[in-house]
């Protein structure tokens, strides 16, 4: 007894600290209805106490739809001590007059104080459908009319961070899938070509996360599914085409319910699931020129934000020893197309081409690094001498203006070289003078080595070109085989695609097994199954919905000349027919029907 207190104290304690979390959302479950139609006013109430007794002040609208029915729902979590309710009230309506109308704002009072939600906006157009269900107190029943129209359930969006930029600039597209529907499977399509635009992709770390949006008063799940950042090379307005996006939605077959048990198969377990095409929107974007005022002399083109740095490894040097240079510039912008400062090095220092390398950060943000110059120089002389400031002149575009960052400079100490002096002569060795060591004096050798015929060269013979090719076949073929695995694995449509037809040999070689066993049923039953599952695979159709109308259908959309699916559609009929009104069938109908499923493989094969 005194532990239940106990608890109940605490949970009335924690309740209490939580009661200002309080908070009421209104939603629609669609905006746009037919007349005789009907739509739903969700209103979910969250807060840090039980609200059984808390009520929503609901709207008189019946100047354009009549009440339905409503139903309502708690549901109650306790999780690391924090203690939240939600109750959710589902009103329904029966849209009755066309036009536009607005729902007023929702009112609930809640310990004295009032809330409201925002007002929601609804669009009824004509209808020639019979009502979507009876109102209270008419009898008879009515069907909702089917519909293959899926743009207000699910539809892809491509997001710009901003419309209007300099040349350069980066602009950072998000592409977020809206769906009111179960997505069971997705692919994109083929990049759409993006013009004027250096294209960097942002991956994403993990699965996408789903969260809930509310668009004209209507609730959608949303999930970001790509990224990437576009750099435009120039100016004007530039058009990003749509971006085509494949899924697999399950989807409800209604009924008129003529039973109790018609709304329990009406749940989105026993849908069936239909592949949908999804185009994003077009993106325009007003790209404009860098000023011309202000512009540095040794402005290269960089747009963004940037620091730049120089070190080298020592301060002191003996003459002819090398001595490394790094210069390093990191920001956020297009590092690939960053260019190296010009540096004047100084007279007696011979200086090398830069070993460059860069390190590019793809983040929600946008495209972030740095780009390393390592110089190799090697003091021919003595003495004190400096290395100037590095320069480097970037527009930025937050400021709007041009800027220019400079290193400071470096002191170097050259000391006399420990080689004597008739080895460093004057200002030391040269690059030439290095090239003629070994070469100007021939010193004599007894042994002569082995002797080959004039003219012979190791890249005359076969196996010279047979070592020097193979690797890079080999590397190729690595390359391409990673890259298909990759897609096998990101790619559930295409996976199955490629498996179709070997998956189709294993069964048709199992159909041919019980042939010659001479197992009339199993062997039609192996054979509808080895051409309905390659047709499935090549369709990406889930083995749920393996149906033959389905399957024609389906190959149908994808444009399968008519013999084709008329030879499809035949074969099926006959491996019905002997399966279930024959229990035996000479030998010739057999191998006869094996060839024509054989035949129409390999012939869907060439055109899916």
């Amino acid at each position: 007894m005194t532990l239940k207190f106990i608890l109940s104290a605490l949970l009335l304690v924690t309740a209490g600290a939580r009661a200002e979390d309080f908070s009421i959302t209104a939603s629609l479950d669609r905006n746009t209805v037919g007349r005789n139609q009907q739509f739903r006013v969700i209103i979910e109430m969250s807060g840090g106490t039980v609200m059984n007794s808390v009520q929503p002040e609901v709207p008189d609208i019946d100047a354009f739809a009549a009440f339905a029915g409503s139903s309502s729902s708690t549901n109650i979590q306790v999780i690391n001590g924090r203690f939240t309710s939600t109750k959710t009230f589902t009103y329904t309506y029966v849209a009755r007059d066309t036009g536009s109308f607005e729902i007023p704002p929702i009112t609930v009072t809640y310990k004295g104080k009032k809330y409201s939600t925002r007002a929601l906006k609804i669009r009824v157009e004509p209808s020639a459908t019979t009502p979507a269900s009876p109102l209270p107190g008419r009898g008879g029943s009515a069907r909702r009319p089917a519909s293959n129209d899926l743009s207000d359930a699910i539809f892809l969006r491509a997001i710009p961070d901003k419309k209007k930029v300099y040349q350069g600039e980066a602009v950072v597209l998000t592409y977020k899938l809206f769906t009111r529907m179960q997505v069971t499977n997705y692919g994109f399509r083929k990049q759409p070509h993006y013009g004027d635009f250096w294209v960097e992709e942002i991956p994403l770390k993990n699965q996408p996360r789903t969260t809930d949006e509310l668009i004209d008063g209507v609730r959608y799940t949303t999930a970001v599914l790509k990224r990437i950042a576009l750099f435009p090379t120039s100016t004007g307005t530039k058009t990003i085409p749509a971006q085509d996006m494949e899924v697999s939605v399950r989807v409800r077959d209604r009924r008129s319910r003529r039973s109790v048990f018609d709304s329990f198969f009406d749940d989105p377990f026993f849908g069936r699931t239909v592949n949908h095409m999804l185009s994003s929107n077009a993106v325009t974007i007003e790209v404009r020129p860098l000023p011309a005022a202000g512009r540095p002399a040794d402005f290269s083109g960089a747009v963004g934000q940037f620091t730049l740095s120089a070190k080298t490894d020592k301060k002191q040097i003996k003459a002819n020893e090398a001595l490394t240079f790094r210069l390093v510039l990191s920001g956020q912008g297009n590092i690939k197309t960053l260019s190296a400062p010009e540096i004047d090095f100084p007279e007696g220092f011979e200086v090398y081409e830069p070993k460059v390398s860069e390190k590019i950060n793809r983040t929600q943000a946008g495209i972030s690094g740095s780009k390393r110059y390592e110089y190799v120089l090697i003091p021919r002389r003595t003495g004190a001498f400096t290395i100037p400031p590095a320069a480097f002149s970037y527009f930025d575009p937050s400021a709007r203006r041009y800027k220019t960052i400079t290193t400071p400079a470096l002191d170097i100490t050259v000391l006399e070289s420990d080689r004597t002096a008739g080895t460093v002569a004057g200002t030391g060795l040269s690059k030439r003078d290095v090239e003629l060591i070994g070469r100007d004096i021939r010193y004599i050798t007894r042994d002569a080595g082995p002797f080959q015929p004039i003219g012979r060269q190791v890249y005359h013979g076969a196996a010279f070109w047979l070592l020097l090719v193979v690797p890079l076949l080999v590397l190729g073929y690595g390359m391409y085989y990673r890259a298909n695995q990759e897609k096998l694995g990101s790619n559930v449509a295409y996976a199955r695609s490629r498996k179709a037809g070997r998956v189709a040999r294993r069964q048709l070689q199992q159909a041919h097994k019980l042939m010659q066993k001479g197992d009339v049923p199993g062997f039609y039953a192996e054979l509808a199954r080895a051409l309905t599952h390659f047709a499935g695979n090549k369709l990406n159709v889930m083995e749920g919905s393996l149906v033959r109308d389905e399957l024609i259908t389906a190959l149908r959309d994808r444009s399968v000349p008519e013999e084709q699916v008329q030879a499809f559609e035949s074969i099926l009929a006959e491996c019905d027919f002997r399966r279930f009104a024959l229990s035996e069938a000479p030998e010739d109908a057999m191998q006869g029907a094996y060839d024509r499923v054989r035949e129409l493989i390999t012939e869907l094969e060439k055109v899916l």
